[in-house]
């Protein structure tokens, strides 16, 4: 019998450890794509038929990127990352002059997956502790004032944004004769 349920992360309060699960099988789709398709080089610097589209690698880097930008900026509270962190993204970000996500080419898919890997595992004991009332709670964006957001809704949007480019993926993969 197949079952379909959620189960709270171990170790977190089960409002939070349910977000964190959802949030866990966004990035286990990703890496289904990733797995199932084995894209090469060509294929993850590859920016679509007219060059004008992101490149699969662009995306996994934003993917993480945005991770820990949300982690370290909105929920924790800080200008920047920690330095430890931030070397993890050695480009610098093109999206306020170009309004496109940071381009990366030449990244070998397993730095790739080592940075999503990394920025998870430092996303999930960073969390880990964290009270309900807190998750609960508007925290204002450090570098915006105009904005406040719940813990828990940008984990929400952490899951959509995943998702979201886990469909980009799969066109571009699919584009290239790799999924159907």
């Amino acid at each position: 019998m197949i079952r379909y349920e959620v189960t709270p992360l171990p170790g977190y309060d089960d409002v939070i450890g349910r977000w964190l699960w959802a949030l866990q099988e966004a990035r286990k789709r990703t890496l289904q794509l990733l797995q199932n398709a084995a894209p090469d080089q060509s294929v993850l610097d590859w920016d679509g038929p007219d060059g004008n589209e992101n490149t699969i690698g662009s995306l996994l880097y934003h993917i993480a990127e945005v991770e820990m930008g949300w982690l370290w900026g909105n929920i924790k509270g800080l200008l920047e990352m920690p330095p430890d962190i931030q070397a993890a993204f050695p480009f610098e970000s093109e999206y306020e002059a170009t309004g496109r996500i940071t381009s990366v080419p030449g990244v070998p898919l397993g730095e790739h997956l080592a940075r999503l890997e990394r920025s998870r595992e430092v996303f999930l004991t960073e969390v880990r502790g964290m009270p309900a009332t807190e998750w609960q709670t508007l925290k204002p964006d450090p570098l915006d004032s105009t904005y406040e957001a719940t813990p828990e809704w940008i984990l929400y949007h952490l899951i959509e944004h995943e998702l979201e480019h886990n469909e980009q993926i799969s066109a571009m993969l699919s584009r290239a004769g790799l999924v159907s």
